[in-house]
């Protein structure tokens, strides 16, 4: 299925990709993808026509003397990336209230690049003298940067519309430590929504070659890492574990490393799905070399620093689960051994009014987030998509789907849930069958605004459920 998917990738991005793309998202995703998101797909094409099309434009950068942000990007030859990279960076960088400086680090190229670079305006150049290899020319850019927040930004990378935005609204939560952006193809395919670690040092991209409008794969959540295309990092946690370990020059798994080492000073690493990426991949290391050296090289540094990352955090990944069978098929069980609870609500629709239950209800739900491995809420209506993307934001998964399509995601998800609410009075009954039969371990609760309390409290399963919660949000005030 994935050379399949490889092979329609490349077809996508020489053929009426984003057309076809549509028609098999309309088709093969259609239980997973509601109008809305595939609205979504549509708005992400129009996107990335625009970046793809800003490549022949002018790069403008305003000088700020007080950045928020330091956008940092490692550059070896690829003029034509560069520049293309840096239009899409401009366009975004003008539409957000934050001020940012872009620093970019000349990894000593041989091509048109230094030429090129001296044509932009607004742009802080580095260039180093010899080839020193992305982690150390990251770094650099690193040090120089004055911003509160530093981005790490591939040269094979085009920034879509909030791409900055989305990232600074992630790192707004509490305890983050740096976000990663959704990276998505050329052709419109998922490329990565965060990566998981697998107890042996071996990791997956989350998502790949999947709808990047899936619901699973549309709300800020916790991962091990995500991927230094697109990575913001506060500046102070960035000083305080000293940088890019420069073990792993000159590039591969200096990104997890960090990831990792944040979260041993208690940081975390979230996964931002409001800030995109189109990321073209394997090109921001490939300068000038054949591919046959280029491919050989690669490979030999990932070996070398898969090893190192095992020995440095061999405690860490003890924590973690062995790769399974089926890595893509297992990646929403996550790789770490479950410890908070998985909590299911099941509601009619998502509620944007400010009706007292709805808006107990939705603060609920985000009081969750800190306190569960995932909170989902299954709706069978769209209802306000402002508070539907509210809620991901937040943390909470939203899938929507009527009649069959919950029977299908339960049984997609079958033992994976320890607790289930249902919300809707007129959906229980319709409901029990298929959540008793693949989620007989979990606490069934009925909650509803339509039920008086003495109703509620003759519910064992209810009772059950509130002592839960009651002990949920109580240990998440406690924190």
């Amino acid at each position: 299925m994935e050379l399949t998917d490889r092979l329609l990738d490349r077809y996508h991005m020489r053929k009426r990709g984003w057309q076809v793309l549509e028609f098999i998202a309309a088709a093969r995703y259609a239980r997973s993808l509601t109008p809305g998101a595939l609205k979504d797909v549509r708005e992400m094409r129009k996107a990335v026509k625009r970046s793809t099309k800003a490549r022949s434009g002018q790069c403008l950068f305003s000088l700020v003397s007080a950045p928020t942000v330091s956008i940092v990007i490692p550059v070896f030859n690829q003029w034509h990336l560069t520049h293309q990279c840096l239009a899409s960076l401009s366009e975004c960088i003008a539409r957000s209230q934050a001020a940012a400086e872009v620093i970019v680090v000349d990894d000593h190229s041989t091509d048109g690049t230094p030429e090129g670079l001296r044509q932009v305006v607004g742009v802080r150049v580095l260039t180093n003298p010899e080839n020193i290899g992305f982690n150390r020319a990251a770094t650099r850019g690193a040090r120089e940067a004055r911003g509160q927040y530093v981005v790490f930004l591939n040269n094979d990378a085009m920034v879509l519309p909030g791409w900055l935005d989305g990232l600074l609204a992630a790192m707004g939560h509490d305890r983050v430590g740096a976000a990663g952006s959704k990276l998505v193809f050329p052709s419109g395919r998922l490329q990565e929504a965060g990566c998981l670690v697998w107890n042996d040092g071996s990791s997956i991209m989350v998502g790949r070659w999947r709808s990047p409008a899936a619901a699973e794969y549309e709300f800020l959540r916790d991962v091990d890492y995500c991927s230094a295309a697109s990575l913001m990092v506060r500046a102070d946690s960035l000083r305080e574990v000293g940088f890019l370990d420069e073990r792993f020059s000159p590039a591969y798994f200096e990104d997890a490393d960090l990831c990792f080492s944040l979260r041993a000073r208690g940081e975390r690493v979230v996964y931002a799905p409001a800030s995109v990426v189109v990321h073209i991949e394997g090109q921001s290391h490939v300068g000038g070399s054949g591919p046959a050296a280029t491919n050989a090289r690669d490979t030999a540094h990932q070996l070398r620093s898969r090893r190192l990352f095992v020995q440095k955090w061999a405690d860490a990944l003890r924590d973690h689960v062995p790769p399974p069978p089926r890595p893509a098929t297992h990646e929403i069980w996550g790789s770490r051994r479950q410890v908070l609870p998985r909590v299911l609500v099941c509601d009619q629709a998502v509620d944007g009014g400010a009706h007292p239950s709805s808006v107990q209800a939705q603060t609920a739900l985000r009081g969750l987030t800190l306190t569960t491995s995932r909170i989902t809420l299954f709706v069978t209506e769209e209802g306000s998509l402002q508070m539907t993307r509210s809620l991901q934001g937040a943390g909470v998964e939203v899938v929507c789907g009527a009649g069959r399509r919950f029977a299908r995601f339960v049984r997609r998800r079958a033992n994976f849930y320890d607790v289930v609410i249902v919300r809707s009075t007129t959906s229980f009954e319709r409901w029990m069958p298929s959540v008793k039969r693949h989620l007989p371990g979990a606490v069934l609760a009925l909650e509803s605004h339509e039920l008086d309390g003495a109703r509620l409290a003759q519910s064992p399963d209810a009772k059950s459920f509130h002592r839960l919660l009651a002990s949920l949000l109580s240990h998440s005030s406690s924190d």
